[in-house]
């Protein structure tokens, strides 16, 4: 085997991923990137502003900066790159909230990842002694800094997606799993007869209310909060249910369960609508950068995986539905179209 040198670099620069990824909590933990908002500054100001070392902060922007966090201008000044303002508070960013709770709470756990691969329990179950959603259950300021993490990355990710729902003929939807109901106040501004509701956790869609209030929609759409596990809590009769990112974060016994209530709830003949990640099916690699990173997430935090689309088909004929179509949109996510059929087929 020859030596190449190009490889070794390569592997050191991937050995290097956690560095990468600590120096950009830094960024959004010390505020260096929100100090920026409001322009370029001299670097021993920007130190000053966020209690650091000038040197120091000289040596991460320096390195940043070739990851577009940062632009290095003349005169010891820097001002924000093409990234920077996602690493800034106060900005509707993904990557601020993100930052912050995977360093606080998701960092630690993949040091357990060689475990995972071993006896496929989820890294957090080794780390924490429990489920990542257990623990989050006794460490609510964690959980809620996850939420909004999670609520700003999806609407990020997703917000071409409403323009993508094939609703043609529906007039009342039910959002399973819709969180804080943005997705319908989306979807509101484009099918202005569109009716429905918000179907959270109680304590999750408490904060749909106020959302769909502040939009002028309260009349509109409605909130109920209870289990997707249970049919009996899942508002019944919706022309549609749709279901936003919400069955990759569980394995295909819990998915098939939370659909099949789905099916209890919408009777004969009601639309699903899933707006998921489909991959590409084996071995086909490699896999578009946000879907890898979010099947490494699976692999590593839950006892879930990204799905291709003989996986989604064979879960929604078992689950007493027949897919229609999968339609592209212009994000990574595809909106998996489905209809309940008097059939059910058992995996």
């Amino acid at each position: 085997m020859t030596h190449d040198s190009d490889a070794t670099v390569r592997a050191v620069r991937l050995l290097a991923g956690f560095q990468y990824a600590q120096a950009a909590f830094a960024v959004a933990r010390l505020g260096i990137a929100g100090h920026l908002m409001g322009g370029p500054l001299p670097v021993p100001e920007l130190a000053r502003r966020s209690g650091t070392d000038p040197t120091r902060l000289r040596q991460l922007l320096r390195v940043l900066a070739g990851e577009d966090v940062f632009t290095l201008l003349g005169d010891d000044r820097v001002d924000l790159g093409p990234l920077g303002p996602a690493f800034a508070p106060d900005t509707g960013s993904s990557a601020y909230e993100l930052a912050l709770t995977w360093a606080d709470t998701l960092y630690a756990p993949y040091a357990e990842l060689h475990r995972t691969l071993r006896d496929g329990v989820p890294a957090p179950e080794h780390h924490y002694g429990k489920p990542m959603f257990d623990w989050f259950a006794d460490h609510p300021e964690h959980a809620a800094r996850f939420s909004a993490a999670m609520r700003e990355g999806l609407r990020t990710v997703r917000y071409g997606v409403p323009a993508s729902l094939d609703l043609c003929g529906i007039r009342s939807v039910v959002d399973v799993g819709g969180a804080d109901g943005s997705l319908l106040v989306r979807l509101a501004g484009l099918h202005p007869e569109l009716t429905g509701v918000v179907f959270d956790l109680p304590h999750v869609v408490a904060e749909a209310g106020p959302v769909l209030d502040g939009h002028g929609l309260g009349a509109r759409f409605t909130t109920v909060g209870g289990d997707f596990f249970v049919a009996d809590d899942l508002p019944s009769g919706a022309d549609c249910y749709v279901l936003s990112y919400v069955l990759h974060d569980w394995p295909d016994a819990d998915a098939e369960r939370v659909l099949r209530a789905v099916r209890a709830a919408g009777g004969d003949g009601a639309r699903l609508r899933l707006v998921e990640l489909v991959l590409p099916d084996w071995p086909e690699h490699p896999l578009p950068p946000f879907a890898a990173t979010m099947e490494l997430t699976m692999l590593g935090m839950l006892a879930a995986r990204e799905r291709t689309a003989a996986d989604w088909e064979r879960i929604l004929a078992a689950t007493g539905y027949r897919l229609d179509r999968i339609a592209p949109t212009s994000t990574p996510l595809s909106v998996i179209e489905a209809t309940a059929t008097n059939e059910e087929t058992r995996s």
